[in-house]
């Protein structure tokens, strides 16, 4: 899902502001808990 909200968040600069920390924030957390 990272490749379609990014291309959507690319398109429309404006739902990229909320596109960019949802996106950040839900890939981020997983990754520390593993590590």
């Amino acid at each position: 899902m990272t490749a379609r909200v990014l291309q959507s968040g690319i398109i429309r600069l404006d739902d990229t502001l909320q596109v960019e920390p949802l996106e950040i924030t839900d890939p981020w957390p997983p990754a520390r808990q593993h590590t």
